[in-house]
């Protein structure tokens, strides 16, 4: 079996995903490398190169097939604070440029998330990172915000087929609306990780003591 080093070892990144097709492997890299490899034969299909970013995250869509990645400027001086973190859109594969960029203007992005309809993202941010903000994908407007409790190990987000979104806080899980009311809450020391299953009935919440996996109507209230 062939194997491919998609960034030649000069740094970490966003961590690897499939496209929704199970066709490509998409990857970012803190040295600003964004690449679509063929999945089955590791064979580059294209790249694009941000070398004043770290390439921080990547998400997509599954209505649409739309993809986001996280870029984190790198500071320019010892003296000033780096740009804020910003979002580009493409589809698979890779265009010549962006199909838009949004500017959300927050700095100290810790996590982001896109709602399944991409229509909104979701950002944990600030220092300390104790902010939670639902921010419109198309305009970059902040359209909620809340407070919330961050630990070591939390901040991981993700959002339901139907645009509920979890989010991992201190030793916990809790389930928002898009209107960041809370509708649930899971106990799990060191809470880190969580994602859903495709129907959205299943949630699995990782930890670094031991995870679980539990229907997500066990976590509502």
């Amino acid at each position: 079996m062939r194997q491919t080093c998609i960034d030649a070892g000069r740094g970490e990144g966003a961590a690897p995903r499939y496209s929704v097709c199970g066709r490509y492997i998409v990857d970012g890299s803190w040295s600003g490398h964004l690449v679509v490899l063929e999945a089955k034969t590791g064979e580059f299909v294209a790249r694009r190169e941000f070398p004043s970013d770290l390439l921080a995250e990547l998400d997509y869509t599954t209505t649409n097939d739309k993809w986001f990645v996280r870029h984190s400027p790198r500071a320019t001086t010892d003296t000033e604070p780096p740009d804020p973190d910003y979002f580009t859109v493409w589809s698979l594969p890779l265009p010549d440029r962006p199909h838009r960029v949004i500017r959300p203007n927050l700095r100290f992005v810790r996590h982001s998330a896109f709602a399944h309809s991409g229509e909104v993202l979701a950002l944990n941010h600030g220092a300390p990172p104790v902010n939670l903000s639902i921010v419109d994908a198309i305009t970059g407007e902040i359209l909620r915000e809340t407070r919330i409790e961050v630990g070591g190990s939390g901040g991981r987000m993700a959002w339901t087929p139907t645009g509920a979104l979890a989010v991992v806080e201190k030793h916990s899980l809790r389930i928002y609306s898009v209107e960041l009311e809370v509708l649930g809450q899971f106990e799990l020391t060191y809470a880190c990780d969580v994602a859903f299953s495709p129907c959205g009935g299943l949630v699995a919440i990782g930890s670094w003591k031991s995870g679980r996996v539990l229907p997500v109507t066990d976590v509502l209230a």
